[in-house]
């Protein structure tokens, strides 16, 4: 074997010392750097996720939109079916009367009195 001398000793401590204040830094800064993309990396994958749920989301509320303006739609027909059968109620009701009261006018006629009470209304 041979023999190792001091200044080869020396010589491998400097390359030593050179590696170290040298090369390492040099590969921190690039594992650093490999770190930040990484990052940026999973936030656009993040970002990505996040679109995804965004449109499902928005696919819900447009369908739930377009349900709304069905039951809406519904509704308003539901109404106008009401204010109809309420204008027919009125119509109906102001007839009744109209010949309740032809129909008292005609018993006074032929009897002397009224056989219904005036006050009674189809309302």
């Amino acid at each position: 074997m041979e023999k190792v001398t001091l200044e080869q000793t020396h010589a491998l401590l400097e390359k030593l010392a050179d590696y170290v204040t040298d090369r390492i830094p040099r590969i921190e800064n690039k594992l650093t750097e490999l770190e930040t993309r990484l990052e940026q990396k999973a936030d656009k994958v993040d970002l990505l996720r996040l679109a995804e749920k965004t449109d499902g989301l928005q696919k819900n509320v447009d369908r739930l939109d377009g349900k709304m303006d069905m039951i809406l739609e519904g509704m308003d027909a539901q109404t106008q079916q009401l204010d109809i059968i309420r204008t027919d109620m009125k119509a109906i009701g102001g007839t009744l009367d109209l010949h309740e009261r032809r129909l008292g006018d005609l018993e006074q006629r032929t009897f002397g009195y009224r056989v219904r009470d005036k006050g009674d209304k189809y309302d």
